[in-house]
């Protein structure tokens, strides 16, 4: 009598082709990288422009392949900043002295807000982009609009309501001197991070 054999577990061709898309959408690649692999990956994906080149559309459609297949997405490079914000690599564009302050209230990135700072206001809390004569007449305004920006990250005139809402009456009194406080500055930008569609794009830092 024979003696049983082992049984022997047969893996169907569609079984080893989702294994191996599989590893490819979970390899590790670089943001910028070109090469075959990337082909490969844009191939798997399918819905993306087979070119070798890994920049922010194969990103997102990675992103999108990975969620659809309850995938993580850990393995996803991350885009250089100058990929995505239209901010310069010289770092004395910058107001490093208040970089904690952004961490601390988290208004993120950190460094995009370093850099919005250094532009809209030159560091300078005080900072204000319109004058007054003694009578209380707009003499000069930047906006055509005859709006006006206050402060370290330039909060516009428009958000007069909510300024109040968010740092209390006082803060819109005196030609919105409240937002000269960098504290009252920075908490309100948090807020228009946290409830404005428009985030970052408020102060036109987004690449188009």
């Amino acid at each position: 009598m024979l003696a049983p054999q082992p049984a022997v577990s047969v893996v169907s061709p569609d079984r080893m082709e989702e294994a191996k898309n599989k590893q490819v959408l979970l390899d590790n690649y670089s943001f910028g990288e070109k090469s075959e692999r990337v082909k490969n990956l844009q191939r798997t994906i399918g819905n993306v422009r087979v070119d070798g080149d890994y920049g922010s559309i194969t990103r997102r459609r990675h992103i999108e392949k990975l969620q659809s297949l309850n995938l993580p997405v850990g393995n996803v490079p991350e885009p250089p900043m100058s990929a995505i914000y239209n901010i310069p690599a010289d770092q004395s564009k910058r107001c490093p002295m208040w970089e904690p302050l952004f961490k601390e209230v988290g208004l993120q990135p950190v460094e995009v807000f370093s850099y919005i700072a250094w532009r809209e206001s030159g560091c300078n809390p005080a900072a204000q982009n319109a004058r007054w004569d003694a009578k209380g007449n707009m003499t000069y305004a930047l906006n055509k609009d005859r709006s006006y920006d206050t402060g370290l990250l330039q909060i516009n005139s428009s958000w007069r309501s909510r300024v109040a809402d968010v740092c209390g009456e006082d803060a819109v009194e005196n030609r919105m001197s409240g937002l000269k406080d960098v504290n009252c500055n920075v908490k309100f930008a948090k807020w228009i991070m946290d409830n404005s569609a428009g985030k970052l794009g408020n102060w036109r830092v987004y690449k188009n």
